[in-house]
């Protein structure tokens, strides 16, 4: 089992929502913000699909109709359109959502996990996901308010 830690990749990637004001100044500035993910298996590419994904937060995360706490999740591609995310030992499910494909320009040696912030306090969403190896990935489909 491969371990890879995403604390910088993700911290570059990563913008909060909500832009952060300094003095008179005009323009925004963006906060960032971290988010220690590590992947704790093989994220292989096989013909468009991802295999199982075994992701591990230090804080909680959001994914489409739920909030997840810390710890280790299973993010299993159910079929082209779907992503379920259930407990490591997977007996419980915690969502099951639409996806759609993404692309990422650039590294694509490393496994990738893009967060954002919906609102200032909120946990941080995936946005995206993407296999070591392979520059397609999925993007959770969030309802909109």
């Amino acid at each position: 089992m491969k371990t890879i830690g995403l604390l910088s990749l993700i911290g570059a990637l990563c913008l909060a929502a909500s832009p952060a004001i300094r003095g008179n100044t005009p323009s925004a500035q963006p906060t960032r913000f971290g988010v220690d993910v590590t992947v704790t298996g093989k994220m292989p590419h096989v013909s468009g699909a991802i295999g199982d994904l075994f992701l591990s937060f230090s804080g909680p995360v959001q994914v489409p109709k739920a909030t997840l706490p810390t710890g280790t999740y299973v993010f299993v591609k159910v079929n082209p359109s779907f992503v379920r995310v259930t407990s490591a030992d997977r007996t419980v499910v915690y969502s099951m959502f639409g996806i759609v494909g993404a692309t990422r320009p650039g590294d694509i040696e490393h496994a990738q996990v893009r967060f954002e912030r919906e609102a200032p306090g909120a946990p941080p969403r995936i946005v995206e996901i993407y296999p070591e190896g392979s520059s397609t990935g999925f993007a959770p489909l969030y309802p909109k308010h």
